[in-house]
């Protein structure tokens, strides 16, 4: 967070009132006119805002379905590592952009170029098909092995793809 033109002294004091005290400030904010549970939160010279769940939100470990213990083969297993290994690279924030956004921005222009209109934007159903990790992980590393022909040009990631660190 950075102050507000003429708060630098309200900033300040907050910021070192929060430090003596080893608190931090709790309260709700709206970001997208969705309100949030946020922390303010002392760091070094600056405020840090952290977003939080509310109670409600909040689900118990004991409710989530989760798979018990499972003897995993090591094939499988040095796959996926082999894998992960191929998908590495430094992080780089400005690579992942906010999706939603884009797409809200698409559909405002839309509806300003139809003159306020209703468009309608058909959009494909999620899938629920289940993939054989097995099969795919040993596909991905096919594709992985293969060198990029000399002289041609990486193309562009698309953005918002994460990648394991």
């Amino acid at each position: 967070m950075k102050p507000d033109k003429g708060a630098d002294h309200a900033y300040v004091l907050l910021r070192e009132a929060l430090n003596a005290k080893g608190k931090v400030g709790i309260g709700r904010v709206v970001i997208s006119s969705k309100q949030h549970l946020a922390a303010i939160c002392p760091q070094g010279e600056v405020l840090v805002l952290e977003l939080m769940h509310f109670a409600e939100d909040m689900v118990e470990p004991t409710e989530i379905r989760r798979p018990g213990p499972q003897e995993l083969p090591r094939k499988g297993m040095d796959m996926a590592k082999m894998l992960i290994a191929t998908m590495e690279e430094p992080w780089q924030p400005e690579a992942f952009r906010n999706d939603y956004l884009d797409k809200l921005r698409g559909v405002i222009d839309a509806k300003v170029k139809a003159g306020g209109k209703t468009t309608i934007r058909k959009t494909a159903a999620p899938s629920a098909n289940v993939i054989d990790l097995m099969a795919a992980l040993q596909e991905s590393l096919k594709g992985a092995g293969k060198k990029k022909p000399a002289g041609k040009a990486t193309p562009a990631k698309p953005p918002g793809r994460q990648k394991a660190r």
